[in-house]
């Protein structure tokens, strides 16, 4: 376990963890790509800027994590959960979700532009300007969401909407 430490703009590539917890550790502007975690726990971790790219994510959960500007492309995420999280500008670029859920998180600006989705459950989040809302085909939203969402899947889609 990791309480309050400082992993600012720390170089982890490659890394292996395994059944870890991180409790308020600040992992700002880390670099943890092309690496392995699993069974894993960020509790309340400030992780602006955070690379998690190519980097396997298997039964891990982020709890009260502020994870703007983090890089998750290319990532292979499984069994992850985003509970009371902000992620805004945040990246999934490429990424692969599978079984994986925003609980009770802000996604303001966050991308999924090439993601492939099985699974991902954002219904009880708040989802602001999503960019790549074709990618998230399979996800499951509830009928508020769709309502304001709607004139950025209309946009995406291409549609126009006159009245």
């Amino acid at each position: 376990m990791a309480e309050k430490v400082f992993l600012t703009g720390a170089h982890l590539s490659r890394v292996t963890v395994r059944d870890f917890v991180a409790k308020q550790t600040d992992f700002s502007s880390a670099s943890l790509d092309n690496g392995l975690i699993v069974r894993a726990e960020f509790l309340n971790c400030r992780m602006t800027g955070v690379d998690f790219s190519q980097t396997n994510l298997h039964d891990v959960v982020f709890r009260g994590c502020k994870l703007d500007l983090a890089n998750f492309r290319q990532t292979d995420l499984r069994r992850v959960q985003f509970v009371d999280c902000t992620l805004v500008e945040t990246d999934f670029g490429g990424a692969k979700l599978t079984n994986v859920e925003f609980q009770s998180s802000v996604l303001d600006k966050t991308s999924f532009t090439g993601a492939i989705c099985k699974t991902v459950d954002l219904r009880t989040s708040e989802l602001l300007d999503i960019v790549g809302w074709r990618w998230l085909k399979g996800a499951t939203i509830d009928g508020l969401q769709l309502v304001s969402s709607a004139p950025y899947l209309a946009q995406e889609l291409g549609l126009i909407v006159r009245d």
